[in-house]
């Protein structure tokens, strides 16, 4: 009897148990964060998604630009420190509303402070040794701003150099993100269950964008001149053949990066690159640089030194991410609630991602949480998501919307049917959270395809999958009366 029972439950379970729902099994809840730049637009949120669930969390999220020369973050007369009054009013909204809030500190990207983008030591350079903000591209008007009226220069757009010895950058870097992580960390603790969470700035890349008419891929960064400093340090690595006093190795033994450099003299560079180096001034990255759309050109230098300056600049990366987790960390955040906040790389012509140096496993940081933008087809491949789960179980989507395929145009993204596999792809892979971008009861950009409230498929989807998705994956009453069914069938037979 006792083998017959266990037969016929499995026989019930059985399309379950092939079921990628089923297969995963979650031990926290799936945070749905709905960016929300304005919290008077939470009630109207928290109507429209009405949670039956606890396992599902309906929440908000938005930025905190901690480096930023606009409106209500940044102030000269605090000796550029942060202004925290919006951090308060989010928390505020969040306990009025008992809605997670999940906040991204922005820093690098969309954000940046006029007196350090005039100061040419702290910007990437271009392969022809010009600062970014010395370029044609940096002069012209910004898309999408209300009238034009905001420069360009204070909207910021992927321009800081990455190098270690950056220091006025990092050093304004480290004292606003803990400034603000400091504040964060107290309603944290005060505040547990409303707290979702951290991102860290979002889309660090080695190719600036966002002016108009800018390509992306004219022109090769990095080429700072300290860059090429570390670049050489780099290289050598804990043989230290590359020696310079006014800044010292971080890849010597012992040193922060130690473990990570190439390791070589420079005899055996140059049998690598098949040059007759006279000295390590002489190294120098690779020039003529050009991505097309048949892949990544140049002429005259060795493939290896290609390849190995690719190498270099997602080590830069992700050197960024580690010690901006490790500056928040040290406020009181936990490892598991910083999460990165890096481009969507997975669908890309990989080109593309060495070019720019973000891989998607510079992404990751130990301890920490995985964050991956995920527009268009790059929500919809599971093979793809599969990759970010077997990177890092912590991992969510810091921007996220199914229906705007950015890489290739395809209509079907834009169904309702689409984004709820969508939905059920990231949960049945053990996305902690997902941000969808964006939700404003205010229409700032008309037709704007990112704003959630004008893409009605887009809330039937969400609403559909909130109130079908729950924390129990087991027999139903569909399920019990199946196994009866079949008992009975059975039972004269098999007793």
């Amino acid at each position: 009897m006792y083998k017959l029972c266990a037969f016929l439950l499995l026989l019930t379970l059985y399309p379950q148990l092939a079921s990628p729902t089923f297969a995963t099994t979650r031990t926290k809840s799936f945070d749905i964060l709905i960016m929300a730049p304005n919290p008077s637009d939470l009630p109207i949120i928290k109507s429209l998604f009405p949670v039956k669930d606890n396992h599902i969390r309906v929440g908000f999220s938005t930025g905190f630009e901690y480096l930023s020369t606009l409106g209500h973050t940044y102030s000269q007369s605090q000796d550029w420190a942060i202004n925290p009054s919006y951090l308060h009013q989010l928390f505020t909204a969040a306990k009025i509303n008992q809605m997670p809030l999940m906040i991204h500190l922005n820093g690098h990207r969309w954000t940046v402070s006029e007196f350090l983008s005039v100061i040419p030591e702290t910007l990437m350079y271009t392969q022809e040794g010009v600062p970014l903000t010395s370029l044609p591209e940096w002069h012209s008007t910004s898309k999408g701003l209300i009238a034009n009226r905001i420069p360009t220069q204070q909207v910021g757009s992927l321009l800081f150099s990455l190098n270690e010895y950056n220091h006025l950058y990092r050093a304004y870097k480290k004292r606003n993100i803990q400034q603000a992580a400091t504040i964060i960390a107290q309603f944290a603790k005060e505040n547990p269950s409303l707290f979702a969470g951290i991102s860290l700035d979002s889309e660090i890349s080695w190719c600036p964008g966002g002016f108009d008419g800018w390509d992306n891929y004219k022109y090769s960064f990095d080429y700072n001149p300290l860059t090429i400093v570390q670049w050489r340090h780099w290289l050598s690595g804990t043989t230290d053949s590359y020696s310079n006093k006014q800044y010292p190795n971080p890849y010597a033994v012992g040193a922060k990066w130690h473990g990570q450099g190439k390791n070589l003299t420079l005899e055996q560079l140059k049998t690598r690159y098949q040059q007759n180096y006279l000295s390590w001034d002489y190294v120098a990255p690779p020039h003529n640089l050009k991505l097309t759309p048949g892949g990544i050109q140049y002429t005259i230098d060795n493939p290896t030194l290609v390849e190995d300056w690719f190498e270099f600049k997602a080590s830069l990366t992700n050197n960024m991410l580690v010690e901006t987790t490790n500056w928040v960390e040290a406020t009181g955040i936990s490892r598991d609630k910083i999460y990165t906040h890096q481009p969507s790389t997975l669908n890309e012509q990989p080109a593309i991602n060495k070019y720019c140096g973000i891989p998607y496993q510079s992404a990751n940081v130990k301890d920490a949480g995985l964050g991956i933008n995920l527009y268009g087809i790059d929500a919809h491949q599971e093979q793809d998501i599969i990759k970010l789960r077997q990177l890092n179980s912590n991992w969510g989507s810091p921007e996220w919307n199914p229906s705007f395929p950015t890489h290739i145009g395809n209509p079907e993204y834009k169904t309702k049917e689409s984004i709820y596999r969508a939905l059920k792809l990231a949960y049945d892979h053990g996305a902690s959270f997902i941000v969808p971008n964006y939700f404003t009861s205010t229409t700032t950009f008309p037709n704007d395809p990112l704003q959630l409230n004008q893409h009605h498929a887009f809330t039937q989807a969400l609403n559909q999958f909130i109130s079908e998705t729950t924390s129990s994956p087991i027999l139903g009453s569909k399920q019990c009366l199946l196994f009866f069914r079949l008992y009975k069938a059975l039972q004269a037979y098999l007793l």
